[in-house]
């Protein structure tokens, strides 16, 4: 019996002085690869849900980009994910010193023909043609002390191969990253296009009235309504002018090619 005590005391030793290698599995400390990829499968469950965009998320190679891996991500990025993708409201997330792009599916109708490419692009590549009015506005919102609210923003988006005005009630929210310094942007929308530009027709018909006669009637009838407009730099709302005289040849719009902002020429259509 003393023996069998003396060759287990051995034992023991010996398993103390020589740890289990790796398993051939490959795993580290023991632990087999199938396991560590299920931990590190769970350890991204924040981009789990979220429509399409939540699936193009969890595919997108993030190691192509400065955050690296989802794994990797700070829990305070993690969690405005997470928030984003399982809301309603448009929302897009920048992140890093680039702002790194990020959006859901309600904002696919904002981003427009940029969709899906805008995905992990630094947000000055997704906005380049409007980052003279964004840019300040992001740069304050950086510096950490307040965010940015603005209600029918106009913005010339170049969001399917043409210029087009739009507007925007948007504001934008710095996230803290883990250290407690301001590691991102938190944007929300709400598209005011339809509404501002109902509204901007609605007080061309009230002013057109106030036009005289001769120059609504004369070869250049939309001169008087583009000085109006020129103070705001808004593009001239859409119209249709009718002419109560027979006699007269109805009247068409068309755009000039260096559209916009330029307002677009009345034409007398031949007969």
């Amino acid at each position: 019996m003393a023996e069998v005590s003396k060759q287990y005391r051995t034992t023991l030793a010996c398993c103390a002085v020589h740890p289990p290698a790796p398993s051939r599995s490959g795993g580290h400390n023991g632990v087999p690869r199938v396991a560590q990829n299920v931990d590190r499968d769970s350890a991204a469950d924040f981009l789990a849900g979220g429509g399409e965009l939540g699936a193009l998320l969890r595919a997108h190679d993030w190691t192509t980009t400065s955050l690296g891996h989802p794994t990797l991500w700070p829990q305070s990025l993690r969690m405005a994910i997470r928030i984003m993708l399982t809301s309603l409201q448009p929302i897009w997330i920048g992140w890093g010193k680039d702002l790194i792009y990020f959006y859901n599916d309600p904002y696919k109708s904002i981003i427009g023909g940029k969709h899906p490419w805008a995905i992990g692009r630094p947000t000055l590549e997704v906005w380049r043609e409007i980052w003279d009015d964004i840019g300040p506005m992001l740069e304050k919102a950086l510096g950490g002390e307040q965010g940015t609210y603005v209600e029918s923003q106009l913005l010339i988006m170049e969001r399917n191969g043409y210029p087009e005005e739009t507007y925007y009630t948007f504001s934008y929210s710095p996230i803290p990253n883990d250290d407690g310094t301001v590691g991102g942007i938190f944007c929300a929308n709400s598209d005011d296009t339809e509404r501002s530009s109902a509204n901007a027709r609605s007080r061309c018909c009230v002013n057109l009235p106030q036009i005289p006669p001769a120059r609504a009637h004369g070869r250049r009838p939309a001169s008087g309504a583009s000085r109006r407009s020129r103070p705001t730099q808004r593009i001239f709302p859409s119209a249709c002018f009718t002419s109560t005289n027979p006699r007269r040849a109805p009247c068409r719009w068309s755009a000039r090619p260096d559209f916009p902002p330029t307002i677009p020429r009345l034409h007398r259509r031949s007969n």
